[in-house]
């Protein structure tokens, strides 16, 4: 049981003022009875002293029944409040909502707390339900989108070959590649979108093996060349040493290149630069990002791994995407058995760091079978 001070204190202020001026009003107006009685001044101070350790016994005796009364409101009202509260607080954003359950004595089955708890799993249920609903049309619509944008992508490769599509002028092949782009951004959306519901439902698969995590470094780093190069940024690989580890390659990839092309947007037009690496740490290796742009402030960064979040969510911003890339990256590190932090302040860059074991001990079904 939980003591809550400030009702204890609360309603023994009530108690001591109500009986001191009940007390004090019951001591004068038998002062002035004994007084007009005619009895003796010594007599009256001998029945006035009884009568004060009579009232000093009772006040123990109803003090006692008053911090018990306290304990009991505490315990039948306060307590299951809180519970209530930190129930709800503990619920994650993104994930199923559970119901909440407070074990209650059965007399008070009827209570207004109880309403309280039905009506919010009422609400719960509700909220529940719209979320599958929404799963199932996101599904239908991200498989639908999927086939005629990897459809585009795939007649752009063809025209832009000269041996199979014959030669194209400037402006065809630019308008070509515009196209095709932007079909590739498609598929990247459609991606994230499919990727956000499988960590929704628990259903994102890995596919463990040994992995030369520097190797991968160098790779990503070559990779992505082609973004930064395209806007003069300068994109460096710090790592120093040669480390292994038995992850999934492949997600961690999509990390790095969610780490990375979302720096990408925020690196100043001239002077910009980012930096990736990773490093070994006792029996987890720790990789980071980091960049030189604007920076994120303290009060943005706790909300920066939220699905759908956007530090800038106007709809004048001038950075694209759907918020979804740094919450996929969550997701995919904690399943990986690790963590993603952010450092930074405003004006000084943003350096995104995530660690993950060298070893993951624990692994389950899913997480065995590849994509």
């Amino acid at each position: 049981m939980r003591i809550r001070p400030k009702l204890v204190l609360t309603f023994s202020a009530i108690f001591i003022l109500a009986f001191s001026s009940s007390s004090y009003a019951a001591h004068i107006t038998i002062q002035s009875s004994l007084l007009d009685s005619g009895i003796s001044e010594e007599q009256s101070t001998s029945i006035l002293e009884e009568i004060g350790t009579s009232i000093g016994i009772v006040s123990a005796i109803i003090g006692i029944i008053a911090v018990c009364v306290v304990f009991w409101v505490s315990a039948r009202i306060a307590n299951p409040i809180s519970t209530l509260s930190e129930k709800l607080k503990s619920q994650e954003i993104g994930k199923k909502l559970r119901n909440i359950e407070i074990k209650r004595e059965s007399i008070d089955k009827d209570d207004e707390i109880n309403e309280v708890i039905y009506t919010i799993n009422s609400m719960i249920n509700r909220l529940n339900d719209l979320e599958e609903k929404k799963d199932v049309f996101l599904s239908m619509v991200t498989h639908e989108l999927k086939t005629p944008a990897s459809t585009i992508v795939g007649f752009s490769k063809v025209l832009l070959n000269s041996k199979m599509a014959g030669e194209l002028n400037p402006e065809q092949k630019k308008s070509i590649e515009t196209m095709k782009r932007n079909a590739t951004r498609l598929e990247d959306l459609i991606g994230d979108l499919l990727d956000s519901r499988k960590l929704g439902l628990s259903k994102m698969k890995f596919a463990y093996a040994n992995v030369d995590i520097t190797k991968l470094v160098e790779y990503i780093l070559h990779n992505n060349k082609n973004i930064t190069d395209e806007k003069n940024i300068e994109f460096v690989n710090s790592t120093k040493e040669t480390i292994f580890a038995t992850t999934d390659e492949s997600r961690l990839e999509q990390v790095y290149n969610n780490l990375i092309r979302n720096a990408v947007d925020f690196v100043p037009k001239e002077g910009g630069k980012i930096e990736i690496g990773v490093k070994g740490d006792d029996n987890k290796i720790i990789c980071y990002v980091k960049d030189n742009g604007i920076g994120i402030s303290k009060e943005k960064q706790k909300e920066l791994f939220n699905q759908f979040y956007q530090v800038d969510s106007s709809l004048q911003r001038k950075h694209g995407g759907t918020g979804l890339g740094l919450y996929i990256s969550k997701g995919i590190i904690e399943a990986l058995g690790g963590k993603i932090w952010v450092e930074s302040e405003l004006g000084k860059g943003a350096s995104i760091y995530f660690s993950i074991p060298k070893i993951k001990e624990e692994r389950s079904n899913n997480e065995n079978i590849g994509n």
